[in-house]
């Protein structure tokens, strides 16, 4: 049996955790640089907002409703979400994180599962403070649209663990709520008359292959109760890694773009190091706000090196770029760097001639990654690259004028009946 517990409205329950006196009131959180809603509570859903409006849209209903704002909590909403998942490994050892908010668990027999899906929400929300939705099925897509019929229940547990109740299920929902079914799929399924979920549970498996391949053959068997997507235990490996941000103000400093670009590639090195991978190749891009009416202009410069992780020689990568590229007349709202050419760092081929000590170098990399991690992030760091925290000062770091505290990782951001009672 598959499980899947969903923390219900991640974003907004994480700043109400912390916030009590927000129960019940309609809460939504911002995208960078505060532009649009990514984040809704259910109050704020039935007041009718909706996912990516523009905030300025929006001002006069915020204030008319009493809406509380947030900016994105990035560090706070990981470490919730790394909580969450630490309550939920104590019941299987089989469990797949699918996303910030949702994770998969698995059993090879058991029973009594609305009883086990009460007692998983009860202790999320003792030890973590998160209300979540448990959906239970034979197979993936049945657990998901398990929770998603939960999150409609008063008890938060949906089971869909006979043929009837797969029935009833399927029944009572459209086919666009199936995991893995999107407008493209049903455009593709309607040419074999299949408009529902029941239908595509009792269609013919080869024909629904025929239109939507070897995916629709396994959305038909797992509709059956037939488990054809296993658990992904390890997260396969990134093909490419991307940092890159949206100024909070427009900048045509140079040495503020310097430093976001070492910040970039840094961060990026350390996503490197985490997967023990190493890049062979670091591409640099700054633009001008294209929304402006004023003379755009964009650009790009790639460097090729061997294979390395090392955050000194990516930032000097990154610097080197910036000299190609870099128009004074201009002023700048994005920049990014993104590596690619991945391979493990212990199969990376050297050069004949690399004078590099590779083993030395990474011995270098993982005391100052265990220095951050124990110390605090950004302890240490590369001189040219920004402290990790946020300063108006610096014209390229995000608008962010509505954040909450991160209660869970910064000592003196706790809050103060915390902080006092702590001593």
């Amino acid at each position: 049996m598959f499980a899947l517990s969903d923390a219900n409205s991640f974003y907004a329950s994480c700043e109400r955790v912390f916030r009590p006196d927000l129960e019940g009131r309609p809460i939504i959180v911002l995208s960078n640089n505060d532009g649009c809603v990514v984040a809704r509570s259910k109050e704020a859903r039935a007041i009718g907002i909706a996912m990516g409006v523009p905030f300025f849209q929006i001002r006069g209903l915020i204030k008319r409703h009493d809406i509380a704002v947030f900016s994105s909590n990035y560090t706070l909403y990981d470490d919730m979400s790394r909580r969450f998942q630490t309550v939920l490994r104590t019941y299987s050892d089989d469990m797949e994180v699918y996303s910030i908010d949702e994770s998969f668990l698995w059993w090879r027999c058991g029973a009594g599962w609305s009883d086990l899906g009460r007692d998983i929400r009860a202790t999320v929300r003792q030890w973590t403070g998160l209300p979540v939705s448990v959906g239970f099925g034979p197979s993936k897509t049945l657990a998901k649209l398990a929770n998603h019929l939960a999150k409609k229940e008063p008890s938060g547990v949906h089971v869909i663990d006979k043929p009837d109740t797969i029935t009833a299920a399927l029944s009572g929902v459209d086919l666009i709520k199936l995991w893995g079914v999107s407008l493209g799929t049903i455009k593709r399924l309607d040419r074999l008359g299949i408009r529902t979920p029941l239908q595509l549970r009792d269609a013919d498996p080869f024909k629904v292959r025929s239109v939507c391949g070897v995916v629709g053959l396994r959305i038909v068997h797992e509709l059956r109760g037939q488990s054809c997507i296993p658990l992904e235990h390890e997260t396969p490996d990134k093909q490419n890694i991307c940092c890159s941000r949206s100024f909070g103000q427009l900048t045509r400093d140079r040495d503020a773009l310097n430093e976001a670009l070492v910040t970039f590639a840094s961060q990026a090195a350390l996503k490197l190091r985490r997967q023990d991978l190493a890049t062979g190749e670091l591409a640099a891009f700054i633009q001008t706000d294209r929304h402006a009416p004023t003379e755009q202009y964009a650009a790009s410069w790639t460097v090729r090196f061997e294979p390395t992780n090392d955050s000194r020689e990516l930032a000097r990568y990154a610097a080197l770029c910036l000299d190609r590229i870099y128009r004074h007349q201009f002023s700048y709202r994005r920049a990014g760097v993104l590596l690619t050419e991945l391979c493990k760092r212990t199969a990376a081929q050297a050069h004949l001639y690399d004078q590099t000590d590779r083993e030395k170098t990474n011995r270098l990399m993982m005391a100052m990654d265990r220095i951050n991690r124990d110390h605090g992030r950004g302890m240490l760091r590369i001189a040219s690259s920004s402290p990790f925290v946020l300063n108006a000062s610096r014209t390229w770091h995000l608008k962010s004028e509505r954040r909450s505290p991160r209660y869970t990782t910064q000592w003196n951001e706790l809050p103060a009946a915390v902080a006092s009672a702590a001593f």
